[in-house]
């Protein structure tokens, strides 16, 4: 009966569960007087990293961006034990533990030379933890580029029905399991935001509330670990081996 304060009471709700991250995931005329109900969900997660980042440390190195020049972009350096492994296809991985190590950001950037739309078109449907077993740590010059990703609020209609979920959204629709025994609904759309954020203290944090430590000298035969080209990155819940968020940076610059 009130269509744009039920919309507005919804996206308030989100914004609350986001901690303000989201503020918007449903867009006007989205809800309608014909609507007869909105499933919603919301994840929010936010963590300082295992061992982080010294916020004096962090300077403006050189990211490779496909068909461009490189970007000046504010990375991370730490001399430390990270995760690293190069794949015989090419591709590196890194993990990086946050807090407890119940939860760790996963790295997989391309063999040099491959697009990350390439790569991430290989990816489609493979496991991306299944090479975590073979991770193992190893000591030296990490350097990895802080970023922050935003996205508007977006329909996954037509994404959705290219993957084949069709029926749903047509007069075959069975709902009866959430109306009762007589299912007369259909859905409408589905939409979805996202966001991430990564910096010296951790996942989500603001860099005032990194740990300040002394300034390291870095060894000069430790190997480097650089991420300074496109790639793709996944929290991962290690107990389960569930990824929560999955997305791809391909220019740290921009959001």
């Amino acid at each position: 009966a009130t269509p744009e304060p039920t919309r507005n009471t919804i996206n308030q709700w989100v914004a609350a569960q986001t901690g303000q991250r989201i503020k918007e995931v449903l867009p006007p005329g989205s809800v309608s007087g014909n609507t007869r109900f909105v499933v919603t969900n919301a994840v929010h997660f936010k963590a300082p990293w295992a061992q982080p980042f010294d916020a004096k440390l962090t300077q403006h190195a050189a990211f490779k961006v496909e068909g461009a020049a490189p970007v000046q972009v504010p990375t991370m350096y730490d001399e430390r034990k990270v995760g690293w492994l190069k794949l015989p296809s090419g591709e590196t991985l890194l993990e990086l533990p946050f807090e407890g190590r119940q939860y760790a950001l996963l790295v997989l950037m391309p063999a040099a030379g491959t697009s990350l739309a390439d790569a991430v078109r290989a990816l489609q449907g493979a496991d991306l933890t299944e090479p975590l077993g073979s991770l193992k740590p190893q000591n030296c010059q990490l350097r990895i580029p802080k970023f922050k990703l935003t996205t508007s609020m977006a329909s996954l209609k037509t994404p959705l029905e290219g993957m084949g979920v069709r029926q749903p959204f047509t007069d075959g629709a069975d709902f009866s399991g959430l109306v009762g025994n007589k299912s007369d609904v259909k859905l409408d759309d589905v939409f979805h935001a996202a966001s991430f954020e990564i910096d010296e203290a951790g996942g989500e944090a603001s860099a005032a509330t990194a740990a300040v430590a002394v300034s390291k000298s870095f060894a000069a035969l430790v190997p480097e670990c650089a991420i300074d080209r496109p790639f793709v990155f996944a929290l991962l819940h290690k107990p389960t081996s569930a990824t929560l968020f999955v997305g791809q940076v391909a220019n740290p610059a921009q959001q």
